[in-house]
């Protein structure tokens, strides 16, 4: 999918923004609350079965790494890494006058879509936020399974519980390990990063980077919104796409449909009585990132002796990372489809 803006027709926009107007007018209903709570009740009790003990033998594991001495001064480049995950066409990068161009046509290409995209960030999401929650909740729910619009939901999870034995581990890391486990699963994109370039792994591959980003350094990228504005914009459309997505909303006929399913989910009568386990650390790692990471540390490529490099710092790096998720999330809420280069902006 192109990075640029011109594959979305502005009147798809429009109607997303009309969308996200009516997701913040939604009324929550006296029922919510008790829905919510028996909704969160069987995702609990049913996560408690499956995926916590596939965690749990995750996280053991990693409390017994023994971490090498890992400098932490990529932290720059970590973040080039990725947003370059993110591009689907590569992009000029190391080149600044090719990169400059391909930067200033991306962000021109936002402006028929700037009408609807700030009305999007304009919109009280207080309500939205409740609505999104629950949609969460239900999409949680269905992957495993079960169907909270079905009449037979409270009997599916109890038959799901059934007698199956809890878990009752609770993952503990070690003090301060979670941040350096954080960070080299952060590390696997940098492995990609030198394999294109051909930049052997190891303490000099880090001092050779550096040296091919610093031409960046004069590369702006200067879109006709605010940062922070396509922020608000990205956040509102993710949750704009979950409530339609998963909550049916659509619609009058949907949204009473939507309302039947709260009612029946404040009145239902779960048989959960068993606390689920606690849940493991927020933002524990995939392990296998992890073990990518702790290879690359091996190999001395952030070895303590790169923790003094200078990694240069390129402002247009947080704006090209907005861009992309508001680029996303308005490709996903129109539904936008999959291109690849584009022959209008050459994005």
């Amino acid at each position: 999918m192109t990075a640029c803006f011109c594959a979305i027709p502005p009147e798809s926009s429009a109607k997303a923004a009309a969308m996200a107007k009516m997701c913040a007018s939604l009324v929550v209903p006296p029922m919510m609350p008790a829905a919510m709570v028996n909704l969160q009740a069987a995702a609990s009790a049913t996560a408690a079965i499956d995926p916590f003990a596939d965690m749990a033998a995750s996280a053991l594991p990693l409390s017994k790494f023994t971490m090498p001495e890992v400098g932490f001064g990529l932290g720059p480049l970590v973040k080039i890494a990725a947003v370059l995950k993110l591009l689907p066409n590569k992009m000029a990068l190391f080149d600044p006058i090719k990169l400059q161009a391909e930067l200033d046509a991306m962000a021109k290409s936002i402006a028929p879509q700037a009408a609807s995209l700030k009305a999007m960030a304009s919109v009280n999401t207080s309500v939205m936020v409740k609505f999104s929650a629950m949609a969460s909740v239900v999409a949680e729910l269905k992957a495993a399974g079960l169907d909270p619009f079905e009449v037979d939901f409270a009997e599916s999870v109890t038959e799901k519980i059934g007698s199956a034995p809890r878990p009752s581990w609770s993952p503990t890391l070690p003090l301060g390990l979670l941040p350096k486990l954080q960070f080299l699963a952060s590390l696997p994109p940098l492995a990609e990063i030198t394999e294109e370039l051909d930049i052997a792994p190891g303490a000099e591959a880090a001092q050779k980077l550096s040296s091919m980003l610093k031409p960046l350094l004069p590369v702006v990228m200067m879109p006709s919104l605010p940062i922070q504005l396509m922020i608000k914009a990205s956040m509102t459309m993710s949750m704009v796409e979950n409530i339609s997505e998963n909550l049916q909303m659509g619609s009058p006929e949907a949204r009473q449909k939507s309302a039947a399913m709260m009612r029946m989910m404040a009145s239902a009568n779960l048989s959960v009585t068993l606390a689920p386990p606690p849940p493991p650390p927020l933002g524990l790692p995939a392990l296998e990132d992890v073990k990518i990471g702790m290879k690359m540390a091996k190999q001395g490529f952030i070895s303590a002796k790169t923790s003094g490099v200078a990694i240069p710092e390129l402002s247009f790096i947080p704006t090209l990372q907005a861009v992309l998720n508001m680029r996303m999330t308005l490709a996903q809420l129109t539904k936008a489809p999959p291109i690849g280069f584009c022959t209008q902006c050459g994005v």
